[in-house]
């Protein structure tokens, strides 16, 4: 069974075990995210100061993303919805999932809900591999400092 759901408080512990084992991952490169270090409480506030929608696979948290709003407590740069943790269990990695929960996302909450023109994302310039698959799920690269920001309108 598939859902895609808005996170709340209460799916916290799942959240905040996907997001340290999801970002573990990026330990061995010369990063630094602040959700890699996130407590739990700072996890569960995050869930009730951004939207974060989850994608569930036989009811187990697999993918999240998070939409920082212009008007919420950390907007993007361009005035539009800017995609925060974008997450996904290294348990369930390359199985689709973060792509299919970006373009529930797209479609059902930036687009047919927000009517949002586009949304952006930023990474660590450094970052490995990101950059190469942000730009297959169609972003456009518009920044560059010590964070790449990515932006796509077509959504």
């Amino acid at each position: 069974m598939v859902e895609y759901r808005l996170l709340t408080k209460d799916d916290g512990d799942a959240y905040f075990d996907v997001l340290h084992r999801s970002y573990a991952t990026d330990r061995p490169y010369p990063l630094s995210f602040d959700a890699m270090d996130e407590t739990r409480e700072e996890a569960i506030q995050w869930l009730q100061e951004e939207p974060t929608f989850g994608l569930f696979v036989d009811h187990k948290l697999v993918s999240a993303i998070s939409l920082r709003m212009p008007w919420g407590h950390h907007p993007g740069p361009f005035g539009v919805p800017h995609i925060g943790h974008f997450i996904t269990d290294p348990d369930e990695a390359h199985q689709g999932n973060a792509t299919k929960l970006l373009h529930y996302v797209e479609i059902e909450i930036l687009t047919k809900l927000l009517h949002a023109p586009a949304v952006t994302l930023g990474t660590a310039k450094s970052h490995p591999w990101l950059a190469a698959m942000y730009r297959h799920l169609g972003f456009t690269e518009v920044g560059k400092k010590h964070v790449t920001v990515y932006f796509k309108k077509e959504l």
